[in-house]
């Protein structure tokens, strides 16, 4: 009789949403020990551990915090993952699509960091020395037209412009799906 009682055992809500946490748990776990490996193949090393990251562009060194630089790679990683995750199951999971929202804000971030760091390098090129002095310019200057915006500027905007659809996106199915539930 217990054997029939156990086989027939329907475990319930809170159960099932223990189980669905550690699942999540242990993908970014996997995802974590992932990026701990690719940092330390592409440093020999572990940022997460460092106080700083150095890297040489010519004569110029910059210097980025280590746990960002492994937050960046975890969030890429991991973004990556859960879309392909998410994508073979629908989207159907809420804690699975907030755990992508989150990613992919945060991967957002890391792009307009990266956007800005970028334009910062290409506007640093011709030195910090203003030449000819201000004093030595003549009263009226002529207005030269604006360049052409870069193509890596527009690659930026075009990444960034997916991530916020697709936050709208995964906003809407996670949205539908917590209806579906409470009804």
């Amino acid at each position: 009789m217990a054997t029939g009682l156990l086989y027939n055992y329907q475990p319930t809500h809170t159960c099932m949403m223990k189980k669905l946490i550690l699942i999540e748990l242990t993908w970014l776990l996997a995802l974590l020990i992932t990026s701990l490996c690719i940092d330390f193949l592409i440093f020999g090393g572990f940022s997460f551990f460092k106080d700083y990251r150095d890297i040489q562009m010519h004569d110029t060194y910059f210097t980025i915090s280590g746990i960002k630089w492994f937050l960046a790679i975890f969030v890429f990683i991991s973004t990556l993952v859960y879309i392909i995750k998410e994508a073979k199951s629908r989207f159907s999971h809420s804690l699975s699509n907030i755990i992508l929202t989150t990613l992919l804000i945060s991967m957002l971030f890391f792009i307009i960091e990266g956007h800005r760091l970028i334009y910062a390098i290409q506007h640093m090129q011709g030195g910090w020395k203003v030449y000819p002095p201000l004093s030595a310019l003549p009263e009226v200057m002529e207005i030269l037209p604006a360049p052409p915006t870069p193509l890596w500027s527009i690659f930026f905007l075009i990444i960034e412009v997916m991530i916020v659809i697709g936050l709208f996106v995964l906003g809407f199915k996670t949205g539908k799906l917590t209806n579906s539930i409470k009804r």
